[in-house]
């Protein structure tokens, strides 16, 4: 049998699966009060326990397990946003991200308790989140194994490597069929979740504009809303992305246009139109105070780590699951469609 690593974001899928999985009204619900309402309405097992995005998310990793066969698998998992070290280092980190509702909340020791009774490794730490331990995994194991990344998390570009494809979740599985006839009109030579779209490094370049490892500077320059990263103001993805194909680096690029005079600032101009293809500039953007302190905490900020101190070895990610033991589980859940 040939190897296969998988690495879930487990935060990802189970949030995408609650969401995925609420009754209407809940969706289209205007006020948190209105919400509140219709929790009832919510997937539930006979003792009160909220389990829609529980299921939704065990389904999917069984069809995971049965189409693709990996033989080892690893679940990370974000614990709370306002421990990680991004958090202590920059109080504003994902700041502008509401509460997360308790029948979501109230899922996530669920289904970490559903995993470990099934054997299924996972990994967690206040200090970090979830995109961490998939960094730190896929390289620690990348060379010894084919490894693959499930997440909707567009962070998780950066991962991607000759050793490492990404299958990143989309909005919509028309965004996925999308992607795929685009760059696989012959028809995919893998199949994944009907909503990801799986990434090569070839790809990264092609859909973003930058090669893996370059998307750290690109997010540095433009900023990430949802993640309340700063970016640099004034500088959109137009100017950013060859400024990243042409410097690599925010130190390149600021050792290049910091302390120039006004000479060198017509010829840097010159330069960034001509070869680069940049017809408004973003020099004096770059230039202003406090700029680059901002792109560099804001490459602090996007940067996965990969050097977690892991003790595990590849041998502990091994997929054993007890076909007893999941049944029972899965009885005691109610989810009984999943029962084979």
């Amino acid at each position: 049998m040939t190897e296969k690593l998988i690495l879930i974001d487990g935060s990802s899928l189970l949030s995408t699966h609650y969401y995925g999985m609420l009754p209407k009204p809940i969706l289209f619900a205007k006020t948190e009060e209105e919400r509140e309402k219709h929790y009832g309405k919510i997937l539930q097992n006979k003792k009160g326990q909220f389990t829609n995005g529980a299921f939704g998310m065990t389904k999917a990793m069984l069809k995971l397990i049965r189409e693709q066969k990996p033989t080892h698998l690893a679940v990370a998992w974000d614990i709370s946003r306002k421990t990680t070290f991004r958090r202590e280092a920059y109080a504003e980190y994902k700041g502008t991200r509401g509460e997360t509702p308790y029948p979501l909340k109230e899922q996530f020791p669920l289904m970490q308790e559903l995993l470990g009774r099934l054997g299924i490794a996972q990994f967690m730490h206040a200090e970090y989140e979830a995109d961490d331990y998939l960094g730190t995994l896929s390289r620690k194991f990348e060379k010894e194994i084919p490894t693959y990344i499930l997440t909707k998390d567009r962070d998780a570009l950066q991962l991607v490597s000759d050793h490492t494809r990404l299958w990143l979740m989309q909005t919509s599985e028309d965004k996925a069929k999308e992607l795929c006839q685009s760059y696989y009109p012959e028809g995919p030579e893998f199949n994944i979740l009907r909503n990801c779209f799986e990434l090569t490094p070839q790809i990264v370049k092609a859909e973003f504009g930058v090669h893996p490892d370059c998307c750290v500077m690109l997010k540095a320059l433009t900023g990430d809303a949802s993640d309340n990263i700063p970016g640099v103001k004034g500088v959109g993805a137009a100017s950013a992305v060859p400024l990243v194909n042409e410097y690599r680096t925010i130190d390149n690029l600021y050792a290049d246009i910091e302390n120039i005079d006004g000479k060198e600032e017509k010829e840097i101009k010159a330069f960034w139109k001509e070869y680069l293809g940049i017809s408004r500039s973003p020099l004096s953007f770059l230039l202003k105070d406090g700029a680059r302190e901002a792109a560099k905490m804001s490459e602090f900020l996007g940067t996965i780590k990969t050097d977690i101190p892991v003790e595990a070895s590849l041998d502990d990610l091994k997929i054993n699951i007890c076909e007893t033991e999941m049944k029972e589980c899965f009885e005691e859940l109610e989810f009984l469609s999943l029962i084979l």
